[in-house]
C-alpha cells in the first residue's frame, strides 16, 4: 500500500469533502435520518472545511494512497468547556474501504503530535455515541469521560468525550517529568518539551502538596537513568499501600536539582525521604536496552548524569536517606527517621 500521511494543502479540500460525505453516509446509515444524510453535499463540506482550516491554530492531515485522498483528520484549540485539555480533535474520517487498516491511528498520531507542543498539552474529542467505530478512540488510549448532547438534524444526539491527558488526576501520587513527554506517537524528547515537562511535573507536585498537607510524606527517588527508580516505586507502593505517600521520580543528580523540591515540601510541612537507587552505568545501560525504543535514554546522557551525581545527604533537608540497588526489593520506611 503506497500510503502517505501529510499536512493538507489547499488543493486537497475537494477530496476532504468527498471523504466527509461518503464516510457520514456509510457510517450513519440507519442511525441518522436518511434525509439528513442525503442532504450532505461535497460543495458545502468543502466550504466548511476551508473556513475551519483558515482559523488560527487549526491543522489538517490527509492520508493518500497512490495520490488519492482516502482519509483525513483535523484538530486545533479545544472549543469545549467540558475538558481542560489544550487541544481538540475536530474530525477523523476514512473512506469505508480503507478503514481497519491502521490509517486512522496514523492520522490521529499525526494531528496529536503536531498539536501537543510545549505549553499545549492533552487532546480531547467529541464522538457520536451511536458511531459504530467510536471504540477506536479507546483502543488508541482515549479515556471516555463525558457525555453530552448536540443538536443534529433537528434532534438531540448524545456524544461521548474522549480525553488524552498528560496531566495527572487530582489523586496522582507519582510525579515524573518523563510522563509529560508522552504523545500518541510515543515519548518525544526535545529541549523545549523537556523544560515544559519539568514545569508541569513540579506544578502537579505542588498541587498535591497543597491538597494533602502535612499528612503527606514525599519520597524523592533519585539515581541515574534506568537505575530502577520506577520499579522501586511500584514495589514500595504495593508494600506500603499508603495513600498519603507521594513520589517524585527523576535523576536529580545534584543538590541544586533537588533543592526546589525539598523547599516546596518544607513550605507545606511535608517530610522528604531520599531514596538513592544505585546502579553502575553498565547496569543502567542493560536496563535501558530493555525499554521501549522511544523510552530509551542516549548512552551519553546516562554517562553524564553518572559523572555528575552527588549522593543525597541529610544537610539538604531530608529526614531520612535510604540507599538501595536497582535490583533490591523496596522496603517500607521506618516509623522514626534516621
Amino acid at each position: 500500500m503506497d500510503l502517505l500521511i501529510t499536512p493538507a494543502a489547499p488543493e486537497d479540500f475537494a477530496g476532504i469533502a468527498l471523504v466527509t460525505v461518503k464516510a457520514w453516509q456509510t457510517t450513519f446509515q440507519g442511525i441518522l435520518p436518511d434525509t439528513f444524510l442525503a442532504g450532505l453535499t461535497c460543495k458545502e463540506q468543502q466550504q466548511r472545511h476551508q473556513t475551519l482550516f483558515a482559523s488560527r491554530g487549526v491543522i489538517y492531515f490527509v492520508a493518500k494512497v497512490a495520490g488519492q485522498i482516502v482519509g483525513f483528520a483535523s484538530g486545533g484549540p479545544n472549543r469545549s468547556h467540558a475538558s481542560d485539555e489544550a487541544n481538540e480533535l475536530y474530525g477523523l474520517y476514512l473512506l469505508p474501504r480503507w478503514q481497519r487498516q491502521g490509517i486512522g491511528r496514523q492520522l490521529l498520531q499525526a494531528v496529536a503530535m503536531q498539536l501537543q507542543v510545549p505549553g499545549r498539552q492533552g487532546l480531547f474529542a467529541w464522538v457520536l455515541a451511536d458511531n459504530p467505530h467510536r471504540h477506536f478512540y479507546q483502543r488508541c488510549g482515549g479515556r471516555e469521560e463525558f457525555v453530552h448532547a448536540i443538536d443534529l438534524a433537528g434532534l438531540p444526539w448524545p456524544v461521548v468525550g474522549y480525553r488524552w491527558s498528560s496531566a495527572p488526576s487530582s489523586e496522582a501520587r507519582i510525579f515524573n517529568p518523563d510522563h509529560y513527554l508522552e504523545t500518541l506517537g510515543g515519548r518525544v524528547f526535545s529541549p523545549p518539551r523537556n523544560a515544559d515537562a519539568w514545569r508541569l511535573a513540579l506544578q502537579a507536585l505542588e498541587a498535591a502538596l497543597v491538597h494533602r498537607g502535612a499528612k503527606a510524606r514525599l519520597f524523592m527517588v533519585v539515581g541515574i537513568q534506568a537505575a530502577g527508580k520506577s520499579s522501586w516505586i511500584d514495589e514500595h507502593r504495593a508494600a506500603a499501600d499508603c495513600t498519603q505517600y507521594l513520589y517524585f521520580d527523576a535523576a536529580l543528580p545534584r543538590r541544586e536539582h533537588r533543592a526546589p523540591i525539598v523547599a516546596s515540601a518544607a513550605r507545606h510541612g511535608v517530610p522528604v525521604t531520599a531514596i538513592w537507587v544505585r546502579a553502575s552505568v553498565e547496569e543502567a545501560l542493560a536496563r535501558n536496552a530493555l525499554r521501549r525504543e522511544d523510552h530509551q535514554v542516549p548512552r551519553a546522557s546516562i554517562e553524564a548524569v553518572a559523572a555528575a551525581f552527588e549522593p543525597p545527604c541529610r544537610s539538604e533537608g531530608f529526614v531520612e536517606i535510604i540507599e538501595v540497588t536497582g535490583n533490591a526489593q523496596a522496603r517500607c520506611p521506618h516509623n522514626g527517621h534516621q
